[in-house]
């Protein structure tokens, strides 16, 4: 009985040292320090072809055909488009439509697998809709919250 009880303890003690573990954290270490140097960023240009709001998760999905000369992104095959997520939206926020032209700011690193690259800065038709310092801060704070 008593090989059975100290059997039983250390399987709970194993367990809850697993179950305390960070497995996300070299993943959001690397994620973080990535996305807060500046010079990992690049400004695009381009077209809004599809326009996606998935409200359980508050993001914003832009497919957009890139006019700006660069092979850092991976193209859908099929229709020529990138897509880019803008983290932490509210419907409110602003309206983008389908043909506008768009300016922002993205990094070209992916991740994992499922990882789409954040739009940190957005100018359309010539209105600033998020601030680099701003779209910045929530996308890392984002990054925080979701690989904690």
């Amino acid at each position: 009985m008593r090989r059975f009880a100290t059997s039983l303890l250390c399987l709970i003690l194993i367990l809850l040292s697993v179950l305390s573990c960070d497995f996300n954290s070299s993943l959001r270490t690397r994620m973080v320090e990535y996305y807060s140097n500046n010079d990992n960023y690049i400004e695009i240009q381009g077209v809004v072809h599809n326009v996606r709001y998935i409200e359980e998760i508050k993001q914003l999905r832009l497919d957009v055909k890139v006019l700006t000369k660069t092979e850092e992104f991976y193209v859908n095959t099929e229709t020529g488009l990138v897509t880019f997520n803008i983290v932490e939206y509210e419907t409110t926020d602003f309206l983008i439509d389908v043909n506008d032209e768009v300016v922002f700011y993205t990094a070209p690193w992916i991740f994992y697998n499922g990882h789409i690259n954040p739009i940190i800065s957005l100018r359309c038709n010539d209105a600033m809709l998020i601030d680099f310092e701003e779209g910045k801060a929530k996308y890392l704070s984002w990054i925080n919250d979701e690989f904690n």
